[in-house]
């Protein structure tokens, strides 16, 4: 018996790997320029390792976006980060959250799992939104590209 490989993980399997590099980029990124704004003798050089981690999970999320499609792509790769970003801060400066904070981190986990995971009727592509050149090739009215 023949099985196809293109399911899931052919179309989608670099996405994955390339969603946990910019979410810890971005959150290694916010982890130097806090600390750039905290330690003033220091605040140069983090300010640049800061920068070379942005541009790289800048560069990392161009991949994303190329793989899948981009409204998803950015709440998968915002929130993610974002979510991350604030467990590390929790951890590393012992700044515990308030129960409030706790829902609204669980409202962003709950909305971006919404998001990725619609209906196939939603969504001609799949599971995690259309890629691009994976329409039916018909364009709508107003979208430029």
């Amino acid at each position: 018996m023949h099985v196809r490989s293109s399911g899931f993980l052919t179309r989608y399997g670099l996405v994955i790997p390339l969603l946990l590099a910019n979410w810890i980029l971005v959150t290694f990124a916010n982890l130097c320029f806090k600390e750039g704004g905290t330690e003033a003798g220091h605040r140069l050089l983090y300010l640049i390792i800061g920068s070379i981690l942005g541009i790289s999970g800048s560069a990392v999320l161009m991949g994303i976006y190329s793989r899948m499609n981009v409204n998803l792509a950015l709440v998968i790769s915002g929130s993610g980060s974002f979510i991350l970003t604030q467990f590390v801060f929790w951890k590393v400066y012992d700044t515990p959250l308030t129960p409030l904070q706790w829902a609204g981190i669980s409202i962003v986990f709950i909305g971006t799992g919404m998001a990725a995971f619609r209906s196939s009727v939603e969504s001609k592509g799949g599971a995690i939104g259309s890629g691009p050149g994976t329409d039916s090739g018909e364009k709508k009215d107003g979208v430029p590209c």
